[in-house]
C-alpha cells in the first residue's frame, strides 16, 4: 500500500514542467536528407556561402564571449565513405602544413572522428591556440567541423567536446 508521503511525492514529480530544449541552430544543403543540428548557446553565424548548385555549403559561428569559433563545410562524400576514413584522408591533406603543431591526437567522440592540436605560436607571436576537427559521415555528404580557440586551457577541451556530442541529425521535414 502506498503511503500518502509517496502519493504526494509521485504528484510532485508529475506536476514539474518537462526541462526546456536546449536552442539549437540548424543547417543543410538543399540535396541533404537531414537537417543537422548545433548548440545555439552564444553563437551567431557570421559567415555563410553555399555553391551555386546547392550541393555544398561552408559556416561560421562566432562566439564573442566564450572565444570559441567554429567553421563548417557539409559536402558530399566522393573521397571517403566514413567519418575515420575522411579525418584521416583530410589530415594527410592538413598536416604538411602544421609545422609548429603540438600534441596531435586522434579519437572518435560520439559519430564523429576527430583529429586536435595546438598551434603554441603564430608568426612568431604566442598564440597557444587549440583545434579539433571533427569529421561525420551522413547519408552520401561528409561534414567537416573546425573548433578552435586561442589563449587556450586545458579546462576549455570539455567545452569542445561538449559541443561535437551534441551535433545531431534529423529527417527534414
Amino acid at each position: 500500500m502506498l503511503s500518502a508521503g509517496s502519493i504526494l511525492a509521485a504528484l510532485l514529480v508529475l506536476q514539474q514542467p518537462a526541462p526546456t530544449p536546449a536552442k539549437r541552430l540548424g543547417f543543410t544543403v538543399p540535396k541533404a536528407p537531414w537537417m543537422m543540428g548545433v548548440p545555439a548557446d552564444t553563437f551567431e553565424v557570421t559567415r555563410q556561402s553555399m555553391k551555386p548548385d546547392g550541393t555544398a555549403a561552408y559556416f561560421m559561428l562566432g562566439n564573442g564571449s566564450g572565444g570559441l569559433v567554429v567553421s563548417f563545410w557539409i559536402e558530399p562524400a566522393k573521397e571517403c565513405k566514413t567519418a575515420v576514413e575522411c579525418r584521416d584522408r583530410a589530415w594527410s591533406a592538413e598536416k604538411p602544413r602544421l609545422k609548429n603543431a603540438e600534441g596531435v591526437a586522434m579519437s572518435e567522440v560520439g559519430q564523429a572522428a576527430v583529429v586536435e592540436y595546438l598551434v603554441p605560436t603564430f608568426g612568431g607571436v604566442k598564440l597557444e591556440e587549440k583545434n579539433m576537427h571533427a569529421y561525420f559521415v551522413r547519408d552520401g555528404y561528409w561534414i567537416d567541423f573546425h573548433l578552435s580557440k586561442a589563449v587556450y586551457r586545458e579546462s576549455d577541451r570539455a567545452r569542445f567536446i561538449e559541443f561535437i556530442r551534441a551535433i545531431d541529425f534529423e529527417p527534414k521535414k
